[in-house]
């Protein structure tokens, strides 16, 4: 019962896994305490049956989160593969063939790198995806969701000040077009990748975006941020995204034409969302730009 409540009120505040899991933490530290001080063997008993970590309390109650799509990934040559189809053994090998119409047949050879680790049946590497349209129908579902995504319309302007992007010259070129409309949604993306180890080398990548429309107080709030895809380690791609890309472009593809999305009403309504523009430092936007470096011998 106490960790359906906590659940429950997780969902109903929006409350972050970690805090949720340090208020658990602390009534189960006491929850020992008052057994220990009043030597009661039952709760004590029923304490060390109690989950310690996030996964363990959502297995515990049963509660399956697969609101994301994994897929099997080529350890050297980046390329996605269909994870049921790898784990079966249907797919064993990269099939991958960088240049396929080269001219030179020693060019035009498949990838062949070992997909599964060994004898199991567990690839070496997966790429985790979550697209924009499921944070959309998840958003949709927040009774104000519209309302925060169109109060810039509202907001007071001092000519000559640039304060957000709703004041750049594109953003306004907008208004009688794309944004006229209030279920149109702009968003910027993003690719960055940090060390998850302290002594070790493992780069992870993070693909993520935040809709532009909403207020600055909160764009870049935790629950608003869309982690689009994570990029597995141990070293970052070169070059390019393209093939964690795809996905994503062919989501945002279908959200250019527009997706209807039950938001409250009676028959829903027909959300759109484009990228705008992507921020992130110079070596990930070249990455994700397909750019090479001042340094690269590849033309």
């Amino acid at each position: 019962i106490l960790l359906l409540g906590l659940v429950m009120i997780q969902r109903s505040c929006r409350i972050s896994d970690r805090t949720i899991l340090t208020i658990f933490l602390f009534i189960r530290s006491l929850l020992a305490l008052i057994a220990e001080v009043l030597v009661l063997e039952p709760l004590s008993a029923l304490v060390t049956l109690l989950p310690t970590t996030w996964y363990s309390i959502r297995k515990t109650l049963q509660l399956e989160r697969r609101d994301y799509e994994m897929y099997a990934v080529c350890p050297k040559c980046h390329a996605l593969y269909d994870l049921e189809r790898v784990k079966a053994k249907v797919i064993k090998k990269c099939t991958f063939v960088r240049w396929p119409r080269h001219t030179q047949r020693r060019k035009r050879v498949k990838c062949n790198t070992q997909l599964l680790s060994g004898a199991t049946t567990t690839p070496k590497r997966t790429f985790c995806l979550r697209p924009v349209s499921s944070y959309l129908r998840e958003y949709a579902k927040i009774t104000d969701f519209t309302k925060r995504c169109n109060q810039w319309r509202n907001r007071v302007t001092r000519e000559g000040y640039l304060v957000d992007i709703y004041d750049g010259e594109l953003w306004k070129s907008q208004l009688n077009g794309y944004l006229q409309n209030e279920y149109h949604l702009y968003g910027m993306l993003n690719v960055d990748w940090v060390q998850v180890f302290s002594h070790t080398t493992y780069s992870l990548g993070i693909i993520y975006a935040v809709i532009l429309n909403l207020p600055r107080s909160e764009r870049y709030k935790e629950e608003n941020v869309m982690v689009l895809g994570v990029i597995p380690g141990p070293t970052e791609p070169k070059l390019h995204l393209n093939t964690y890309l795809k996905p994503i472009v062919d989501d945002l593809q279908q959200l250019n034409n527009g997706i209807i999305i039950q938001d409250g009403s009676r028959y829903g309504n027909k959300f759109r969302f484009r990228v705008l523009g992507c921020s992130s430092d110079l070596p990930a936007t070249r990455k994700l730009g397909g750019f090479v470096s001042y340094h690269a011998t590849q033309g």
